[in-house]
């Protein structure tokens, strides 16, 4: 069996910049179940035990680098990603 072609695009950009609305446009204009989508919001940890201060100066726009290292060690690991 042939092993498919797999295509990894990130959409960047900061709050309200319409990264939504151009994931939406992409997902539309292809066929039923080519694409998965992968929010980093999914990657970011759990601040319910962090007080509304500490929360607000959370900088979700700029990510650190162990968000990143973690999703890219996910892709790797379920084979969707090489090193």
């Amino acid at each position: 069996m042939a092993k498919k072609k797999i295509t990894i695009i990130g959409i960047a950009g900061g709050t309200g910049s319409g990264k939504t609305t151009v994931v939406r446009k992409i997902v539309e204009s292809l066929p039923p179940n080519y694409v998965a989508v992968v929010p980093l919001d999914s990657y970011y940890n759990d601040t319910t035990g962090l007080t509304d201060e500490q929360r607000k100066a959370i900088n979700f726009d700029h990510p650190t680098p162990s968000t990143g290292s973690f999703l890219s060690s996910r892709l790797t690991s379920s084979g969707m990603a090489r090193r």
